[in-house]
């Protein structure tokens, strides 16, 4: 499982890349 901080940090990373 995935940790719930690192899935935040990459939607974060996304989000301010699009």
């Amino acid at each position: 499982m995935w940790d719930i901080s690192f899935l935040g940090v990459i939607e974060l990373v996304h989000k301010l890349q699009s």
